[in-house]
Parts: C-alpha cells; sequence; structure tokens
C-alpha cells in the first residue's frame, strides 16, 4: 500500500437522492474521466518520437496489426507508404494519438477524494456551498482503497510522456495510469487521490460504473456541512443509524478563512 500513513481520505457530497442513496447502499462511482469538470484533465503529451523510419514501422506494426486487424505483413506494408509521404504521416500520428488517448481511458473508472476535509474552495464547490457533507472513509489494506494512489502536480505543467509501445500488459497499465494520475499544478490544493478500477462488460462508450464496498468499516465518519440544514442532518443520521458513524461538524475558525471539524 502506497502512503500507508494515510489512512482517511474524504469525499466531498451534496445532499441529494442519489448521493444519499449510495451512502446508504455501500456503494462509489467510477467516474469516466470525460466527465470531469477539467477539459485539461487525463490528458497525455501527444507526440510520437521515432529515431528513423525503420524505427516507425517497427514500433507501429504490432499496434496496426491489433487494432485494424490485418495481418503482420500488410501493416508492414501500409506503414511504409505512409512513411513516406509526409502529409500522410502526420495525419497518421495525429489520428493515433487521439486513438491511443481513448483507449488509455477506457481502461479505468475513477474514483475521486481528497486527503483533507478542510479546504474551503471544495466545501463550496462539490458540496454545494457548504450545503453538502463530506464522507470520511478508511484506507487500510484489504479495503478498495488500498490501492487509491496520490495524484502528481508536476511544477512545469507539462501533460506526461507515455510510452505506449511496451509490450507487458502490466507495463502499459502502469504507463496508462500516469495519465490519470497527472493535474495541473493550479489544482495542487486538492490534495486529490484517485482509486482505480477496471470497467466490465462496457458496450459503446464508456459512461461510468458504480461498485459496493463491502468493507463496513470503510464509511468511518460523515462531516456535516456548516450551512447544512438541521432536518438533513437528521436524515443521514437516520440512514446511517444500523452502522458504526462517527459524526462531525464543519465549523469556521474565529477571524479567520479557515474551518475546523469537530465532533457532534
Amino acid at each position: 500500500m502506497e502512503h500507508p500513513d494515510v489512512t482517511k481520505l474524504y469525499k466531498y457530497r451534496t445532499f441529494s437522492p442519489r448521493s444519499l442513496g449510495m451512502l446508504a447502499n455501500n456503494r462509489v462511482y467510477f467516474a469516466a474521466s470525460f466527465a470531469f469538470n477539467d477539459p485539461f484533465d487525463c490528458r497525455a503529451r501527444r507526440e510520437f518520437e521515432f529515431s528513423s523510419t525503420e524505427d516507425f514501422v517497427k514500433k507501429m506494426t504490432p499496434l496496426e496489426s491489433s487494432h485494424e486487424k490485418i495481418p503482420i505483413p500488410e501493416a508492414i506494408d501500409r506503414l511504409q507508404q505512409i512513411a513516406s509521404d509526409s502529409a500522410s504521416y502526420s495525419s497518421y500520428l495525429e489520428k493515433k494519438s487521439q486513438l491511443f488517448q481513448k483507449l488509455a481511458m477506457e481502461q479505468f473508472g475513477i474514483y475521486t477524494m481528497s486527503e483533507t476535509p478542510l479546504d474551503i474552495l471544495m466545501w463550496s464547490h462539490y458540496a454545494d456551498g457548504h450545503t453538502g457533507f463530506c464522507i470520511e472513509f478508511r484506507r487500510k489494506p484489504g479495503n478498495i482503497l488500498e490501492f487509491a494512489r496520490k495524484v502528481e502536480y508536476p511544477e512545469d505543467d507539462e501533460f506526461p510522456l507515455v510510452d505506449y509501445f511496451l509490450g507487458k500488459t502490466e507495463e502499459q497499465i502502469e504507463e496508462f495510469a500516469k495519465i490519470v494520475l497527472t493535474k495541473s499544478k493550479h489544482w495542487c490544493y486538492e490534495r486529490e487521490w484517485r482509486a482505480l478500477d477496471a470497467p466490465k462488460d462496457v458496450e459503446g462508450r464508456y459512461k461510468g460504473h458504480e461498485k459496493e464496498y463491502d468493507d463496513d468499516e470503510m464509511l468511518s465518519g460523515i462531516i456535516f456541512g456548516l450551512r447544512m440544514p438541521e432536518k438533513n442532518r437528521q436524515v443521514i443520521r437516520k440512514l446511517l443509524s444500523e452502522k458504526n458513524v462517527s459524526y462531525y461538524d464543519a465549523k469556521m475558525v474565529k477571524n479567520k478563512f479557515q474551518i475546523e471539524i469537530a465532533p457532534t
């Protein structure tokens, strides 16, 4: 488990029938990357780097054969023809870069969380102007957050460079994961973590999927937003009355633009 010292992760939520239903039924939603609010999210460098025409043909042949469902010799012939014409070559690489990024994104559903429940911007953006709530999850070996990973925010603000030509599936998946786990440094205040889950039986464009967690101890606490109506707090308490959950209030720190969390 990476960063075993991080034992709690947080999910900011609006008070809605969907979020309440998922809370009651121990379910989380792994989203498709295109649904995120940041159009720069989950983007990789589009450039392909080849040392020569021979290098281009060698690297692209197995992928071309697989993607186009044609024999290796036919793929080689096609690629050699493409390489001989600069316009065709540029168009081909642009098309393939888009395809590879699409394929990479279909490898994962993404569940986003944060290391902190104290960020006033996230309470505003993701918890309906502080009227929602924040879920505290326990992260430990054996539950679905064991392999959640920290998002990186590179100082140079560049898209990650991904090697699409690795042969082993495990290596390819790790390369694709770099796309999912890299964001602009503008988002670093979120201190985001992401759990990844492979979608199953996808028909057409992947749109996300729900997953049940069977660890009853994973849901450890609920933090009520500082503007959350009392009647909504009672709904959540009743909904989770048979679960071992701690409850907290988000409160303003006196004379500061800060939030503190206190047991309720």
